[in-house]
């Protein structure tokens, strides 16, 4: 794919993602004295599990982009100093056969293109989908000001995952934020 190709795809992710973290990074502090139960979470229409510290509530969203309508629902859950979320994007049709490497590069600069500062990098972890097929996550840190985002994102099945936690930098290293960004899972093909 050619670098106007990856200038597609940056505009197309930016229509929806850099929204989905801006507002993540309205962090508060929680009243709760504690974070409840580890609890799983599936989502048949997007193919995945994963746990999270308490039942997430979900938002669903269509955004229109240069490549079409895409639809973009997330999945959060605040906790006492951290937002725990993940956020997933179907993408067009037409971007069927895209280098998932230009793809991840291209949402991560969407994530980064209101006022992020992009501090850590390129970080690959491999997955298993439960269909035995392997997937890789790249993470990324960004920081808006005081807040930063940990995120990871996958592509698998036409679908563009976002794996994050927001909060400040001491809290964003929690055992916790690994074992939330370690739970993803891929699970099935997920529905049309």
């Amino acid at each position: 794919m050619r670098p106007a190709a990856l200038a597609v795809l940056s505009a197309l992710f930016a229509a929806g993602l850099p929204a989905v973290a801006l507002s993540q990074t309205s962090v508060t502090r929680s009243k709760r004295d504690k974070e409840p139960e580890w609890q799983e979470h599936t989502s048949d229409t997007f193919g995945y599990k994963a746990i999270f510290p308490g039942k997430p509530k979900d938002v669903a969203k269509r955004v229109n982009s240069n490549a079409g309508e895409l639809l973009v629902s997330t999945w959060s859950f605040e906790g006492k100093d951290l937002l725990y979320a993940i956020t997933a994007t179907k993408y067009p049709e037409k971007l069927k056969g895209a280098d998932p490497n230009l793809v991840l590069l291209a949402a991560k600069d969407a994530l980064s293109a209101n006022g992020g500062k992009i501090l850590d990098d390129g970080k690959i972890y491999p997955i298993s989908g439960a269909d035995g097929k392997k997937y890789d996550t790249r993470e990324i840190t960004i920081e808006f000001g005081r807040t930063r985002v940990r995120s990871r994102l996958l592509l698998a099945n036409h679908i563009l995952y976002q794996i994050s936690v927001t909060g400040t930098e001491s809290k964003l290293k929690s055992d916790t934020v690994g074992k939330f960004l370690a739970s993803f899972e891929v699970t099935i093909e997920p529905a049309k």
